[in-house]
């Protein structure tokens, strides 16, 4: 049977752990040299490590993602509120007065883009600064909150922005880290295919495939269950590869503490007869073959009459 490397982070991770488990037990009698205990452990650990840092990047840029958001939402809303009081000094007809706030194009709306907000902030500051008796500060229309918003808008998005770049060179370090822990781990399989001989079982202290092994069969998808009687369930599902003969569970709840083996047959059906009235019976199915048996099918549940 083959032995691949899985590529999923977390996969990864425990199959580092199993290996390095394995070099604990038989480095020395298996007479490895290369991708020893101490070299998997270091790129494992350099591996998590940089996979932590990575995801710690992310929660903050996350954080001052949201920071930027109301940073931006507090500059629209000044906005607001400055139309609303120069409304008041200036009139709802355009004129060049209007110019002279930062407002463009005959329009007095929040403007849609953010580098225009932060344009229009600038200019709104200068204008109360100038026109101090049209602040208001109840409303914190005022020439400071101008420069307070829209500096803090801009220190928000600076922020931001090296938050992503820091994530960007986070992941490469990441993902970088993760490639070289799966060449030592590929390493070791391949040097334990030149110490090992295909049937010796220590492989399997390495969470490894015997590779002289017949391939376990794939796990069963589905299992379709129908009462055919009040005391017998009919049960049928789909062939799976490498399947030999098959093994069927069932555990009545409230009675059993585990799934019980009620039946190996070699069909892809099987019924499953003298079932307790009144109850609720959970139903699984695998599929075996001299390798072994393959991962058991999701649970059914079916209740009895």
């Amino acid at each position: 049977m083959e032995n691949i490397i899985l590529t999923k982070k977390e996969e990864t991770v425990a199959q580092a752990t199993q290996l390095i488990s394995g070099l604990e037990q038989h480095e020395a009698t298996a007479d490895v040299k290369q991708n020893t205990k101490l070299v998997l452990i270091a790129a494992l650990a350099n591996a998590v490590n940089a996979k932590t840092a990575y995801d710690t990047a992310v929660t903050a840029r996350t954080a001052l993602s949201t920071a930027l958001s109301v940073a931006d939402e507090n500059v629209k809303a000044f906005i607001g509120f400055a139309r609303m009081v120069l409304l008041y000094f200036i009139g709802a007809l355009w004129s060049e007065a209007w110019m002279s706030t930062g407002f463009q194009d005959q329009c007095t709306a929040v403007p849609r883009v953010s580098s225009l907000r932060e344009v229009l902030m600038g200019a709104l500051k200068t204008y109360f600064a100038a026109n101090p008796t049209h602040e208001v500060p109840a409303l914190n229309v005022t020439a400071a909150a101008a420069e307070a918003l829209k500096t803090a808008l801009l220190n928000a998005r600076a922020a931001y922005t090296a938050a992503v770049a820091d994530c960007y060179a986070k992941r490469v370090t990441r993902d970088a880290a993760f490639t070289e822990l799966r060449k030592r781990m590929r390493g070791l399989v391949d040097e334990l295919g030149t110490v090992l001989s295909d049937t010796d079982s220590r492989w399997l202290a390495f969470g490894l495939n015997i590779p002289g092994a017949e391939a376990t069969p794939d796990g069963v998808d589905h299992v379709t269950v129908m009462l055919i009687g009040p005391t017998t369930a009919a049960l049928k599902w789909p062939a799976p590869a490498r399947a030999q003969f098959y093994h069927v569970f069932r555990r009545i709840v409230g009675v059993d503490a585990e799934q019980v083996l009620v039946g190996s047959p070699a069909d892809i059906d099987f019924n499953m007869e003298e079932l307790p009235a009144h109850s609720s019976i959970e139903i699984s199915v695998s599929a075996v073959n001299d390798g072994g048996e393959g991962h058991r099918s999701p649970v059914v549940t079916i209740v009895t009459p």
